[in-house]
């Protein structure tokens, strides 16, 4: 190795332009790479007696860092850039030196923390990082070794501030950033906290080991809850089932089926503002996934129907509210919905919509459009008792209307819908009796009356109706009463108490009665109109003879 060349310094030279001959050499020496031992104890040699000479020029201890750092000696370095900090305190070169070279003197305290567990050595560490944020605030390093070292001091929520600040600094952050909080959020117990940014890490790294092994992890426990949810559902434990999909969730919330789930218990519980917003999410979450495709596939019909059943619900509530607006409204739109899905016929509309439907435009008196939607219904389910017992009904409630306005024909076409629907009740063949006479077929007025009082033998005005043929019937029968063996007034079967005639010889002809004979005695003028009440429709919705009720406005609910 061959010496420097001399410095030649002249007897007049001031000590400046001398501190500056050493400096020179030194930085000439080192940029020919003199890296060896020998070459950086005389480059350190010659900046030390420029510093001598001129102990307050700052190039010359910036230098020096420079090379200490070179060398590994980071304590010396360190010791440079914060003299010239004391000598420039807004000096920026020395600061990004200073705040670089205490975060890597910091992390070898870390490292031999770690090795002999030593909580006072990351405490000698967090010192380090401190003071290199006191230099120099927005740096991130330092950020995220003061939070480590929180960590392995149990401050928790000095961790979390740290880590936040290191989130908050105009660096880009990286997906170690959050993968650190998330673990600050599990350890504090905010478990949904926590995974929401692994998944923010996963967005950012999808390969990093600490995301795929979390996903792996989370795969497996959501699916075991989501089974154990299944399993309590299904034994009606609904609170149970609850809790199991929730603690799923808190694992992985973009997952469609724990959340369709979660919406249907939400529902069983009658929770339905809950239940429509779980399922709202498990839309978003469905169409973001396909969104910019070239071909975005439609909703998934089990989310579109479960959907369409809290509406459903959501109108039932309104209609027991009187609010049967609002639940047309809905139900609008449910019906429009599974007229999409049902794909020219291929799968049917579900019937107890279009019931429903129908049921808030009867109690609104709109009876033709509650006659369409029943109809529609009875298309899809031709043998449903019910759907045809609210056609009755309805086709009874609009003959009433025409029949208190004198129009008798049009009463009977409607009241032979009502029975054709509904044959079992009294009352329909007691009105379309009272038509048929205003029309003068007073044969098919008196059949009719008969029928009615057969159907209900404590009808009073249907005898009082009957009473106008009772003598012509008489003078017919006389004879035969008189030689037939009656014995008198017998129970009849369908009604304790009631007394009606019965002939005892069944192979005798019943009397007669002629009908030529038989004109009006009651004038429209005079007869009483029709007037349906509540009692009166649950009363023709009754099933003959049984005591259980079928309300008039019973929405029908699917499960």
């Amino acid at each position: 190795i061959m010496d420097p060349p001399a410095v030649v310094v002249a007897a007049g030279d001031l000590p400046n332009q001398r501190a500056q001959v050493f400096f020179d050499r030194a930085k000439d020496l080192n940029l020919a790479g003199g890296t060896s031992s020998i070459e950086q104890e005389r480059i350190l040699r010659d900046l030390f007696k420029a510093v001598s000479l001129q102990p307050d020029h700052i190039p010359h201890y910036m230098f020096l860092g420079k090379v200490f750092r070179q060398a590994l000696d980071i304590t010396s370095a360190i010791f440079c850039y914060r003299l010239v900090l004391n000598l420039q305190a807004t000096n920026l070169q020395a600061r990004k030196q200073l705040s670089e070279l205490l975060v890597v003197r910091g992390q070898e305290l870390m490292v031999t923390a770690a090795k002999v567990r030593s909580k006072l050595k990351f405490h000698s560490a967090r010192a380090c990082f401190d003071e290199a944020l006191e230099v120099s605030k927005d740096d991130t390093n330092a950020w995220i070794c003061k939070s480590i070292c929180h960590i392995h001091a149990g401050e928790l929520t000095e961790a979390f501030e740290a880590i936040n600040r290191a989130i908050k600094t105009p660096q880009e952050s990286t997906a170690e950033m959050y993968i650190l909080r998330a673990k600050i959020y599990w350890g504090r117990g905010l478990t949904e906290q926590g995974n929401v940014d692994i998944r923010v890490a996963a967005m950012m790294d999808s390969t990093h080991p600490e995301v795929v092994s979390f996903f792996n992890r989370s795969f497996l426990k959501a699916e075991k809850l989501y089974k154990e949810s299944v399993k309590a559902f299904t034994e009606g434990n609904y609170k149970e089932a609850l809790l199991s999909v929730n603690h799923a969730m808190h694992i992985t919330t973009e997952d469609v089926k724990l959340l369709i789930m979660q919406s249907k218990i939400h529902r069983m519980l009658g929770e339905l503002q809950a239940a429509y917003d779980s399922m709202l999410r498990a839309k978003a979450i469905f169409e973001k996934a396909f969104e910019g495709t070239t071909y975005p596939l439609e909703l998934p019909s089990d989310i579109v129907l479960q959907i369409n059943l809290i509406l459903n619900d959501m109108s039932i509530d309104y209609a027991s509210k009187g609010n049967y607006e609002k639940a047309i409204l809905l139900l609008n739109k449910i019906i429009k919905t599974e007229e999409g899905l049902s794909h020219g016929g291929l799968v049917k509309i579900n019937h107890k919509y279009l019931v429903n439907r129908g049921d808030c435009h009867r109690a609104l008196n709109s009876l033709s459009d509650a006659v369409y939607d029943y109809n529609l219904a009875l298309k899809i389910k031709p043998d449903d008792w019910e759907i045809k017992t609210r056609l009755s009904l309805t086709h009874y409630l609009i003959g009433t209307v025409h029949f208190n306005q004198s129009k008798f024909f049009e009463t009977q076409l409607e009241l032979d819908k009502a029975i054709m629907f509904n044959p079992k009740v009294s009352e329909y063949y007691s009105v379309r009796g009272r038509t048929h006479y205003f029309q003068s077929n007073f044969q098919r007025a008196y059949a009719d009356f008969k029928k009615a009082l057969e159907l209900n033998a404590d009808n009073a005005e249907v005898k009082e109706w009957l009473s106008q043929f009772d003598d012509e019937e008489r003078s017919v029968a006389g004879g035969q009463n008189q030689n037939s063996g009656f014995s008198g007034t017998t129970t009849n079967p369908l009604s304790k108490n009631k007394k009606t005639l019965r002939h005892p010889d069944r192979n005798a002809n019943p009397p007669r009665v002629d009908f030529t004979k038989v004109s009006h005695t009651k004038e429209t003028s005079v007869v009483r109109k029709l007037e349906v009440s509540e009692e009166d429709m649950i009363e023709m919705m009754l099933l003959p003879r049984k005591a259980a009720q079928l309300p008039t406005l019973r929405m029908l609910s699917t499960s």
